[in-house]
């Protein structure tokens, strides 16, 4: 099956059931997975930042670098090829303290926080996740039955 690879500040969303959705090295960046089992229609983000104020033009060439422009382009482009929200499946993977000895400053912390907030304003509910320590992490989404994997160290766990 051929893997489709997510970098940071991409999404890909496919409805190809051949295709694996992959993105590695989530640190504190973190990797959203949307999938609607009864159109078979997967998706993957991997964004690095939570708000897109801190560099705008930035923001402007790359909206999926940031959770407040990426968040709701990623799901409106979803909606907009048939995903349903009642019936979509929201994985959610990374968000580590890796470089930041402070938790308090942690951009893991903070890029999950901003995500929660954005979902609970929506009413969107969260299937499963893996984030949190302080580990890298790759997740994989496999489009033909919506299986959806996270990697630490080598050791894979279905969320």
């Amino acid at each position: 099956m051929p893997i489709v690879k997510i970098d940071i500040a991409e999404m890909q969303i496919s409805n190809n059931p051949n295709d694996i959705l992959m993105t590695q090295s989530l640190g504190s960046c973190v990797g959203l997975a949307l999938y609607d089992p009864e159109v078979k229609l997967g998706a993957l983000l991997h964004y690095m930042l939570p708000l897109s104020k801190v560099n705008p033009k930035m923001a402007a060439r790359l909206p999926f670098m940031f959770a407040d422009t990426g968040v709701p382009l990623f799901f409106r482009k979803f909606f907009d090829l048939g995903g349903q929200r009642v019936r979509t499946q929201v994985r959610i993977a990374g968000a580590s303290q890796i470089m930041t000895p402070d938790p308090n400053i942690s951009t893991g912390k903070r890029n999950l926080l901003i995500l929660k907030k954005m979902f609970m304003k929506s009413g969107i509910q969260i299937t499963s996740e893996d984030t949190g320590g302080n580990e890298n992490r790759k997740l994989k989404l496999e489009i033909s039955n919506g299986r959806c994997t996270v990697d630490i160290n080598g050791v894979e766990k279905e969320l």
